[in-house]
């Protein structure tokens, strides 16, 4: 997983959802690296666990096999502070 400062939410790929099967909330319009905006599911109570800290949150679906980040409001929730 590639944390990500730069990004707010938390986002999974297809093959994560796939096997775990989040039960989908709505769908949202999210912007890609190239600047593409595409329409992605959200799903809801994904729980995101780092050493002895943990959040459940919702997640963005991205599409195909990309790899998942862990973006800014996850982070935080958990109370992790990034030292650049």
């Amino acid at each position: 997983m590639l944390v990500d400062t730069g990004n707010y939410n938390f986002c999974i790929n297809e093959e994560i959802q796939a096997q775990l099967q989040f039960p989908v909330v709505e769908k949202r319009n999210g912007e890609t690296a190239d600047g593409r905006v595409i329409e992605c599911d959200v799903v809801d109570n994904v729980q995101v666990r780092f050493k002895n800290r943990a959040t459940t949150c919702r997640a963005i679906v991205s599409s195909g096999n990309c790899e998942p980040l862990l973006g800014a409001i996850p982070l935080e929730d958990m109370d992790v502070l990034i030292h650049p």
